[in-house]
């Protein structure tokens, strides 16, 4: 909301930045996946799934950068980005963000739902775009708020600093989509180089996906909304096909559809191969 991919790769270009080139036509994934552990210092490449995202080398140093400063560039890991590309909200839409804190995801979901208008540029957002980000903790959720009001994602945006199990869902006739993107023991972050044990113990894992089985449960219980994304930075199964499993038993009139039909990697098990799955060490994300 603060810039366009145009205007930012025009940026760095000036600084010296360069833009490494590919057709997507003709290139496969792997392909790609090469050309990203090959970036040299002051190169980038947009990424292959997902539009907006730019690919820069391990250890860049960004956290000052002026398009960092203005809103202009948000730091976020590509698995991160991949539940809100998963929910293609389109333009106009009014999507909930039920676990909503740092504000990364949610600045993303803003711009999904306002479609090619820039705040910057003046104008209004398509009619009926609005984001609902719901964050339980205080602390969290002023964090929350600054980094909206950096990338503009504050313009549609209205922040309830509120557990998102006591939401009446009756009171929010007006979501289209929801996130839900909960606690979880984080196995996938370990060491997104060489995946290492977590070493959570069972009891932690059974009560996260207590948990997290209310928090879907809650959100597919919204009166209009028509899709929900449930996603976890965790690789264990009990954190991911195992929640739908057991939700998806007891609420029978919701199904898993399919989303970035490009990506590979696939849900563990028979009847999830609509589900999404990152390596961190083998997607690099």
């Amino acid at each position: 909301l603060c810039n366009s991919l145009t205007r930012v790769s025009r940026h760095l270009r000036d600084e010296g930045w360069l833009e490494i080139m590919y057709d997507k036509e003709s290139t496969s994934y792997s392909q790609f996946l090469e050309i990203v552990r090959n970036l040299k210092e002051s190169e980038y490449v947009v990424d292959y799934h997902i539009q907006n995202l730019i690919v820069f080398p391990p250890k860049t140093q960004l956290y000052d950068h002026a398009l960092i400063e203005d809103g202009s560039l948000l730091l976020q890991d590509k698995g991160s980005c991949m539940p809100v590309e998963a929910l293609s909200p389109p333009p106009g839409s009014c999507v909930l963000d039920a676990c909503s804190a740092p504000g990364m995801k949610t600045s993303q979901i803003a711009s999904k739902v306002c479609g090619n208008w820039v705040a910057v540029l003046g104008g209004k957002p398509p009619p009926g775009a609005k984001v609902i980000a719901v964050e339980r903790s205080t602390k969290r959720c002023q964090i929350l708020r600054d980094i909206l009001q950096r990338s503009r994602g504050d313009k549609v945006t209205t922040v309830i600093n509120q557990n998102f199990l006591e939401i009446d869902p009756q009171e929010y006739s007006e979501v289209d989509y929801i996130v839900v993107d909960p606690s979880c023991s984080g196995d996938g972050m370990v060491n997104r180089n060489a995946l290492a044990d977590s070493g959570i113990s069972q009891e932690k894992l059974a009560n996260l996906c207590f948990f997290q089985k209310k928090l879907l449960r809650h959100a597919l219980s919204f009166p209009n909304v028509k899709k929900v994304v449930y996603s976890t930075c965790s690789l264990t199964r009990e954190e991911n096909e195992g929640v739908l499993e057991e939700v998806l038993s007891d609420i029978k009139n919701w199904k898993i559809a399919e989303s970035i039909e490009s990506w590979e990697r696939r849900g563990e098990g028979e009847g999830y191969s609509a589900c999404l799955r990152t390596l961190p060490y083998e997607d690099l994300c």
